[in-house]
């Protein structure tokens, strides 16, 4: 075994901390699905609650998943308490994924799954790698994962990934592979961070009389991003919108404010 991957593997004392856990919680060794899916009606609310979080990380792993993979793996994107928001699998892991009934809602603590990558990694707040026969029960004794906690730019966990395989021989790829994605997702909630900052109410100029009365509240929403010269792309990403709505809300303020273009605008309110 890689001494990378290794660097991520629990101490022997850590996992029999888990496994006794596991055992007060009642969990069988013969688990061979999860104890704990959320409910449709519980699961809308958690998928609401984490639709920032959802979308910086649903167009990573369409990037991720455009390209050929030299590995069979499953990617999973959990919530703070460890609920599953989305799954990715590639062609021929997506059997093994049915098999075990895991789908988003799934709550991987280990009162519901017992040991597991996603638990340790809350657990010990970094990176954790733990091989088939170190999970306590035998839902995912033929997988080999790697967990580590995703965080917004104050360092502050808003989620975890976790990489699961077959193949053992793989686990210093996937480990190098799980910070790359991780890195990239935090990147992302840098960046949405420092426009959201640009709209805060003391870098705000006073709203024109005209502009108030001219624009719908979101127009207005979308008139201060442009005072702060943001782009359309930029807009979009703060408000979750589609570049080409962003664009048409554009198209309509020029026209309610009388002005042909980006450079007009600034001329005439941003004073």
């Amino acid at each position: 075994m890689d001494i990378l991957a290794n660097d991520f593997f629990c101490l022997p004392k850590q996992l029999d901390d888990s496994y006794t856990r596991c055992r007060l919680a009642g969990v069988p060794v013969e688990l061979l699905k999860p104890r704990n899916i959320l409910p449709e009606n519980k699961l809308i609310n958690c998928l609401a609650a984490n639709t920032i979080l959802l979308n910086i990380t649903d167009r990573l792993f369409t990037r991720i998943f455009s390209s050929r993979s030299p590995i069979e793996y499953l990617l999973i994107l959990c919530d703070q308490e460890l609920v599953a928001l989305k799954l990715y699998a590639t062609k021929n892991f997506m059997g093994m994924v049915d098999n075990v009934e895991i789908d988003i809602g799934t709550v991987f603590t280990e009162e519901s799954c017992g040991t597991n990558a996603l638990s340790l990694a809350r657990e010990y707040k970094r990176i954790v790698a733990i091989k088939g026969d170190q999970h306590y029960s035998n839902l995912f004794k033929n997988w080999w994962c790697v967990a580590g906690p995703l965080k917004d730019y104050m360092g502050k966990t808003i989620g975890y990934l976790d990489i699961s395989m077959l193949v053992a021989q793989e686990l210093c790829f996937v480990t190098e592979f799980l910070k790359a994605i991780i890195f990239a997702a935090e990147k992302e909630t840098f960046l949405l961070d420092l426009v959201l900052k640009k709209l805060q109410p003391e870098s705000q100029s006073p709203l024109s009389t005209e502009a108030e009365k001219k624009l719908t509240p979101r127009e207005i929403e979308i008139y201060r991003f442009l005072l702060q010269r943001l782009s359309s792309t930029e807009i979009a990403e703060a408000l979750q919108l589609s570049i080409s709505t962003v664009r048409t809300y554009r198209k309509n303020i020029y026209q309610k404010l009388n002005v042909n273009k980006l450079a007009d605008l600034l001329s005439k309110y941003n004073r």
